[in-house]
């Protein structure tokens, strides 16, 4: 995914039944679309295909309403990094995000600030940096959400 990012290729469907995972490479070209920046842009591919409401970010949804809104490179890749963060959480808990929720009602809760609650730590470092981790890919707004590189260097950075 670091290196997808690198590319302007936008993912916003991060989902573990879409990825693959092995050596913190995460990567789904499912629903992928080219972005504004990127040489190979084409008004066709600014709208926004589809989403996986379990993933998406606030600002996905908001731009669901808006089809001919063209998003900004940038707010995409955060919006990949709120995913990311899903993606950690379900990891850690083994669970389906919003497993109870119709997928409906996800998107009234995600826009309203609610998150997925985090696992219990129980002294584990790694369930702890991971909840941390998850926790700042959630903030509502996306400039203030960690980078896809400092998650990276934060994972690599741990001692197991």
């Amino acid at each position: 995914m670091v290196n997808l990012l690198d590319f302007f290729a936008v993912q916003e469907t991060i989902t573990t039944q879409s990825g693959i995972l092995l050596n913190a490479c995460l990567c789904d070209f499912g629903l992928a679309r080219v972005t504004a920046t990127s040489k190979l842009f084409n008004q066709k591919f600014s709208t926004v295909v589809g989403l996986s409401p379990r993933y998406a970010a606030p600002e996905v949804f908001a731009r669901s309403h808006l089809p001919t809104l063209v998003p900004d490179p940038e707010e995409e890749k955060k919006a990949d990094v709120f995913a990311f963060g899903v993606v950690a959480w379900e990891l850690m808990t083994r669970e389906v995000p919003w497993d109870d929720t119709p997928n409906e009602q996800i998107e009234v809760r995600v826009r309203s600030g609610k998150r997925l609650t985090p696992p219990l730590v129980n002294g584990d470092i790694l369930i702890q940096t991971m909840n941390d981790i998850a926790s700042a890919c959630w903030v509502e707004q996306p400039p203030k959400r960690p980078t896809i590189q400092d998650i990276h260097k934060r994972l690599n950075s741990l001692d197991l």
